[in-house]
């Protein structure tokens, strides 16, 4: 059993692949990685100098063997990929609102099963579906093209 104290809010969680870590991210862009097992964190981390609430995590899959990688979303409308164990940010990069160019604050997001795709979701009600190698969006679907459907 976990014991979580009074602190800032979780605004997501995300098991990796083999259940041995659960990732939360926090309103006050820290992320924290439990040990299962254990039930302590086993993992902290910063994820921005200005305190921009870490709006959402997902352990990315590791077909490869790159193992505990995680991806972080921001209300700054940062992305970012951290090696959990090594507490490095291995990519960063600023996800932008098509139509007002301002950061787009993210709010949710997705790998495909196989790790080789992302998608996104944000404020700008946008869903975008990155090459995760590449790092480029590939699609973008608008909250207009799918107005009417029910």
């Amino acid at each position: 059993p976990f014991s979580v104290s009074p602190g800032p809010d979780v605004y997501s969680l995300s098991f990796n692949e083999d259940g041995q870590f659960l990732a939360a991210s926090y309103s006050d862009s820290e992320v924290r990685v439990f040990s299962v097992a254990k039930g302590t964190v086993a993992y902290r981390f910063q994820i921005n100098a200005k305190r921009a609430p870490a709006t959402m995590i997902r352990f990315r899959p590791d077909p490869e063997g790159k193992k505990n990688v995680v991806l972080v979303g921001g209300a700054n409308g940062e992305l970012q990929l951290w090696h959990v164990t090594s507490k490095r940010c291995i990519y960063k990069t600023v996800e932008i609102c098509d139509t007002t160019q301002e950061p787009n604050a993210i709010y949710a997001a997705d790998y495909q099963r196989n790790g080789k795709f992302l998608a996104t979701a944000g404020m700008d009600t946008a869903v975008r579906v990155y090459d995760e190698v590449k790092h480029t969006v590939v699609q973008a679907f608008q909250t207009d093209e799918v107005q009417g459907i029910r």
